[in-house]
């Protein structure tokens, strides 16, 4: 359990140094230049990460003929996100960009919740907004 919190940890401070990353390449080349960077590294990274640690790991796409549609979805809504996140870094502080990014990613996985499992968990809907009276919270206090 310490492990996956480390690893948490871990992925959350190279997203934020990942973003910041990216705004700076993007103000110094653009936008497209730096997802494009940011993809051909994630991938090289990835894929050393598959060869050294997924082994033995059974594929899923070796067991599922055909994947359903949306599987195929985190590709595109993911360039659409780092290609925002560049234009957006330098315009908005890294906290407030980290919890807004935080507060959609909690909102959809409820609406995914609600849409293909059926429910609603009340201590997610709360969280959530404690998450955006949070960010209203910061916002004034920039004023």
């Amino acid at each position: 359990m310490l492990l996956a919190i480390l690893f948490s940890i871990f992925s959350g401070i190279t997203i934020v140094i990942s973003r910041t990353t990216n705004a700076l390449l993007a103000q110094k080349t653009s936008n497209l230049v730096s997802t494009y960077y940011n993809y051909a590294i994630g991938l090289s990274f990835s894929l050393l990460a598959l060869f050294l640690f997924a082994k033995d790991e059974p594929s899923y796409f070796s067991i599922t003929a055909y994947p359903s549609f949306y599987y195929y979805l985190g590709g595109p809504l993911g360039i659409i996100v780092v290609f925002l996140s560049a234009y957006l870094a330098p315009k908005i502080s890294s906290i407030i960009m980290t919890l807004l990014l935080f507060f959609g990613q909690i909102s959809l996985a409820i609406i995914i919740d609600w849409i293909i499992c059926g429910y609603l968990d009340i201590s997610n809907i709360i969280g959530g907004m404690f998450v955006f009276l949070g960010l209203l919270f910061l916002n004034q206090k920039d004023k």
